[in-house]
């Protein structure tokens, strides 16, 4: 499940979009045309281009879509103009347009620190299936955070954390880790908390998790057909929902 994003020669920088998802993108305040501009600012003879976005992951909806397309529009004009991403990286432009913009330059499998600005590789052997479902609700990541008391977060630095580098350490550190976001946003749409309880009780289920701000959520399975038969339990009970079936990693 990606966004496509096609580059073509033009007088000006401009942005189409083809949706398959609900809600109203922005052709204008897009961290497409944000890392267009940041680009050139570093390379400011650069040609101008026309983008074309076929867009399939959920607007605001904890996933990232946004800031995987801003990271490719970064990768992608590297490409063609034959320049360096690490230069990308080093002007800290990514991460001023988004926090976890940087980390998806990479685009592998990464354990974060902090606010997304530290950043680790890791084994990119792990993989998992997942079954993400939405409520084709958006959730204001903006709202969220300004919920989110100081105090109540958890400090991603102390020193007793330990990297997950394997499989089983990364199930034990999901299983036993939380989404600190989840229960504002629940608190917004309760309509996410049944979407976990739903998850969780399906065959296998490792465990079930909100993605990111929400309103997305996850749940993991070792055994693809048990990712298969969760996916037609949830469809059967909540046909209205976004529902989809992934590998990860």
């Amino acid at each position: 499940m990606y966004d496509s994003i096609d580059f073509y020669r033009n007088q000006k920088t401009e942005l189409l979009i083809k949706s398959n998802v609900k809600g109203i993108i922005s052709t204008l305040d897009n961290l497409i045309i944000k890392s267009d501009c940041g680009y050139r600012s570093l390379y400011p003879s650069s040609n101008f281009y026309l983008y074309k976005l076929d867009k399939n992951i959920p607007i605001a909806a904890g996933l990232g879509g946004g800031s995987a397309d801003a990271a490719a529009i970064f990768r992608g004009l590297c490409s063609i103009n034959n320049n360096r991403v690490s230069e990308i990286k080093e002007s800290g432009i990514p991460y001023s347009i988004g926090s976890d913009v940087n980390a998806c330059l990479f685009s592998k499998l990464l354990f974060l620190h902090g606010t997304g600005e530290k950043i680790q590789p890791l084994n990119n052997d792990i993989k998992f299936s997942a079954l993400l479902v939405n409520p084709n609700k958006e959730m204001s990541t903006k709202k969220v955070f300004s919920m989110m008391k100081s105090n109540n977060l958890i400090d991603a630095d102390r020193n007793n954390t330990v990297i997950p580098n394997s499989k089983k350490d990364l199930l034990e550190f999901i299983v036993n880790g939380k989404n600190d976001l989840q229960d504002i946003a629940c608190s917004l749409d309760p309509e996410i908390d049944r979407i976990l309880l739903a998850i969780q009780k399906t065959d296998k289920c490792i465990v079930s998790r909100m993605s990111g701000s929400g309103a997305t959520c996850f749940g993991l399975y070792e055994d693809r057909k048990y990712l298969d038969k969760a996916y037609d339990c949830i469809v059967h009970a909540c046909p209205e929902y976004w529902c989809r079936k992934v590998n990860l990693f």
